[in-house]
């Protein structure tokens, strides 16, 4: 019999061969704003909006949202991908070992 746990914020597979532990992601929207005073993450409703300080040219945004994201929700930068929306203001993003 296999079993999945929650243990803190991961998720855990139990099975009679032993327990293996699964990270756990979140998939979120967001709105990204360049050319803003300062980085910060503003919520509406579901969705975010993150204003950075880096302009929208050659990818300079989408390296400082990565970068800011990995230090808001304390993860390291490989573990934030963007799914969707990498020459856009709307993007979807995914958070590994959440």
């Amino acid at each position: 019999m296999v079993k999945y746990l929650w243990v803190g914020n991961e998720v855990v597979l139990k099975s009679e061969v032993g327990i293996v532990s699964l990270q756990a992601s979140m998939k979120i929207d967001i709105k990204v704003i360049p050319s803003s005073k300062k980085n910060f993450i503003k919520q509406e409703g579901e969705a975010y909006k993150i204003y950075l300080t880096a302009p929208a040219v050659e990818g300079k945004a989408n390296k400082v949202l990565v970068e800011f994201l990995a230090d808001h929700f304390a993860v390291k930068k490989h573990q934030i991908n963007i799914l969707k929306g990498l020459k856009s203001r709307q993007k979807t993003i995914i958070i590994e070992g959440i």
